[in-house]
């Protein structure tokens, strides 16, 4: 239920328009600046806003989340502090995000899921380059900009992910930010998150675009949070090598036998899109194909030392080198 209403001032820049949509972390809204220009505004929620050591760390944050610049990345313009009102001031997209397509289409082509994923590494490269790190990459937090003739995926909620993350000023320092079925192993054990955890999430999207449900669908959240750790996803029917290669590679359950960045995983994922053109899209699953035990349950824990390997990043699957492909085709996910 929303507790704002179109009209009102948000600071002394922006208007409220009309209410978008809610989420855990607060209301987004349609909202317009003193120059006539339209944004996405996120209201932060009570019991954030009042917080104020999470005040605090709001406005330090403001410089790093206003850095990032990229086309797969929903940017942030500014940010509004004033009283006991935080909000976010970001692109306006105007489409669906990647969860309605997802339930629209069932499934997409498996070039088209590999795409998706090599546009959203690039947004996630320009992330880890000012030293952030999502944490919550999901298709609910892609918006898809349906307004001109390619559909662009683009990330959003990443400022939200950073200030959730623990730490002073943390919404609850003891919460394990993220969502059960796309979480990276080692942030389950409250370890460190790298830019290696959003590429694990980025897998587990690769694996529910190709096949209409995560790999870990048929469990519970704390089944699912388990099964993060001590199981490797279970390789659907007709799925092809050169994706299910990509696939397993960034979802290693130790981060530093993933890709070294996500730029070396937009390659893979690029590669394994023109390899894969020709290829029928998959049936919708109802449950996942059978999880496989891993050879060594929980062996995730980070020797000291290791942060270097992990940027260094494991060993790339069994491909002649690195390609390139057009945009993703309009229409294609929508199930046209």
């Amino acid at each position: 239920m929303t507790t704002h209403s179109p009209d009102e001032h948000l600071g002394s820049r922006y208007t409220l328009v009309s209410h978008i949509n809610d989420g855990a972390m607060g209301e987004v809204w349609r909202v317009e600046d003193a120059q006539g220009r339209l944004h996405a505004a996120k209201i932060l929620r009570p019991g954030i806003s009042d917080n104020a050591e999470m005040v605090k760390r709001f406005v330090s944050e403001r410089n790093l989340l206003l850095s990032v610049h990229h086309p797969n990345v929903v940017g942030v313009h500014d940010l509004v502090v004033e009283g006991d009102t935080l909000a976010i001031i970001m692109d306006l997209v105007e489409g669906r995000d990647l969860r309605q397509i997802l339930r629209a289409s069932g499934t997409l082509t498996q070039s088209d899921a590999a795409l998706v994923c090599a546009e959203l590494a690039d947004g996630l490269q320009a992330i880890h380059e000012q030293h952030i790190v999502h944490r919550d990459m999901k298709p609910a937090n892609v918006l898809v900009d349906e307004t001109g003739s390619e559909l662009v995926p683009r990330i959003t909620d990443f400022g939200v992910s950073r200030l959730a993350e623990p730490g002073p000023g943390a919404v609850n320092p003891t919460l394990v930010a993220g969502t059960p079925h796309y979480m990276a192993p080692e942030l389950l054990m409250n370890q460190t998150p790298t830019p290696a955890s959003d590429l694990y999430s980025l897998g587990i999207m690769l694996y529910e675009l190709v096949t209409g449900v995560t790999p870990f669908a048929d469990r519970a959240p704390a089944a699912a949070m388990q099964a993060q750790l001590s199981l490797d996803p279970g390789r659907p029917a007709g799925l092809d090598d050169r994706v299910w290669d990509v696939l397993v590679w960034l979802t290693r359950k130790e981060p530093f036998r993933r890709p070294a960045s996500a730029a070396r995983a937009a390659q893979a994922l690029r590669e394994a899109s023109d390899q894969t053109l020709v290829l029928p899209v998959l049936e919708p699953l109802r449950t996942p194909p059978p999880a496989v035990p891993v050879d060594v349950p929980n062996a995730i824990v980070l020797a000291p030392g290791r942060a270097a390997t992990m940027l260094d990043g494991g060993t790339a699957p069994g491909s002649s080198g690195w390609g390139s492909t057009s945009g993703w085709a309009p229409g294609t996910a929508a199930g046209a």
